[in-house]
């Protein structure tokens, strides 16, 4: 038999649990503890929202059976965990927990969260992935009434603000405004300092394409597609892809590792198939292209009717920034937030920009 979950009633049970947490000295007391603090507190993002998604259902409708991942599972109690993720709690973590378990925008859809229940039979990559996946299994399966569902809760909640926010913002607390010019290209120097597979250049082109579009008055969509995953999305032209009311006016290639005229010619292959006839490269600190000058490939597709354009990524920011004389580190700090989300960038990443975000406004104020 079914169970059904009332979102407005799992919302309102997750935000008076989030607020009990923080207000409070909460401190763990579930019997599971242990594996809840292991799994919060793990590597492997998927399970972290399976757990805490499961406590919630538990807390919120007691015939729910949390060890399920689908509402077609032949188990009693099966329920639609995925509704109430991506309804309920995906939501709520980007407002009141700084995106601290992954800032997954839909998690469920991960294949660990596919199957349809939770079991040891699920493949998983063997080591810390198993452990895991047993651990989040321990807790699951227990036989929870309402009140230590509740509990449980209160400790997975506990044990997510042992990890850092992933909201680059937060380090600026309720000032952050008075960062502008300068201070916003210190920052991006730091940033792009640290390469983490081209993330952190991929964020900054991304921010600096957003402010241009605030400049210029454009509501810009601006997608900064996942590094390393090229092709995932059938609708990915390049690392960066600036669409204004439906259609692509812009696409750029992030460059921080040496490329060569091969990688260049496919990359204006995409562009071409698109429709599009114009790309920029936008080369990072560790970028250079190799075998070929940029004055011989641009000449060589121009000569084919195609705009080629190769610029240094800080100064291509720069140019954005002037163009966009309201911009502060808050400001900044929103768009490199946004787009972290979407791309789904490593914690390291973040950490990284709440760093260097950090320096520079204790430089300011000093």
């Amino acid at each position: 038999m079914n169970a059904t979950i009332d979102h407005k009633k799992a919302a309102k049970i997750l935000r008076s649990a989030i607020a009990d947490v923080t207000s409070g000295n909460h401190q763990p007391s579930s019997t599971h503890a242990k594996d809840i603090s292991a799994v919060v507190l793990g590597s492997h993002i998927t399970y972290r929202y399976v757990l805490v998604n499961g406590l919630l259902a538990k807390a919120t409708n007691v015939a729910c059976n949390p060890i399920c991942l689908q509402a077609g599972a032949e188990l009693n109690g099966a329920f639609d965990a995925r509704s109430l993720c991506h309804k309920v709690f995906v939501p709520m973590e980007r407002e009141l927990l700084g995106s601290r378990l992954g800032g997954s925008n839909e998690p469920f859809l991960n294949k660990p969260a596919r199957y349809q229940t939770m079991s040891k039979d699920n493949a998983v990559r063997s080591g810390n992935d198993t452990k895991m996946l047993h651990a989040a299994i321990s807790v699951l399966s227990h036989n929870f009434d309402a009140d230590s569902a509740l509990i449980a809760l209160k400790d997975a909640i506990f044990f997510i603000f042992q990890r850092p926010s992933r909201d680059v913002a937060d380090i600026l607390g309720d000032g952050g405004g008075g960062l502008m010019g300068v201070s916003l290209i210190e920052f991006a120097e730091q940033f792009i300092n640290v390469s983490i597979e081209g993330e952190t250049c991929a964020l900054l082109a991304g921010a600096a394409f957003s402010a241009l579009g605030v400049g210029m008055r454009q509501e810009f969509d601006v997608i900064v597609h996942p590094v390393n995953q090229a092709g995932s999305s059938s609708n990915e032209v390049s690392d960066v892809d600036v669409y204004l009311d439906g259609e692509l006016l812009h696409t750029a290639e992030v460059k921080d590792k040496d490329f060569t005229a091969q990688d260049v010619e496919h990359a204006v292959g995409k562009a071409a198939n698109a429709g599009h006839m114009r790309l920029v490269f936008l080369i990072g600190p560790r970028g250079q292209l190799v075998g070929s000058t940029a004055e011989e490939l641009q000449h060589h597709w121009e000569d084919k009717g195609f705009v080629l354009v190769f610029l240094s990524l800080m100064d291509f920011f720069k140019s954005a920034i002037a163009m966009c004389p309201g911009l502060d580190a808050r400001g900044l700090a929103d768009f490199v937030d946004a787009h972290a989300k979407k791309a789904r960038v490593k914690d390291q990443t973040i950490a990284i920009a709440r760093d260097c975000l950090k320096n520079v406004s204790a430089a300011t104020e000093n």
